[in-house]
């Protein structure tokens, strides 16, 4: 599925969507994967796509705590 993915993000945003990918190695559950492949299809730009796969990365959307 992932490489469907990023053959997907590369041809619809080129270098702008194989940028995603790294984002797109952390995510685990084939449900967000298999959101982030429809998002892909209606999505204007990456940033539509890139938040589908931070709302499965809750802890890359949180700032860290300092102390």
């Amino acid at each position: 599925m992932r490489d469907g993915i990023a053959l997907a993000l590369e041809l619809k945003f080129g270098a702008a969507g194989t940028a995603l990918l790294p984002e797109l190695e952390q995510v685990t559950d084939v449900s967000v994967l298999q959101a982030v492949l429809g998002a892909i299809k209606t999505a204007p730009d990456v940033a539509a796509v890139r938040a589908v796969c931070a709302a499965a990365l809750p802890d890359a959307a949180a700032p860290a705590e300092t102390a």
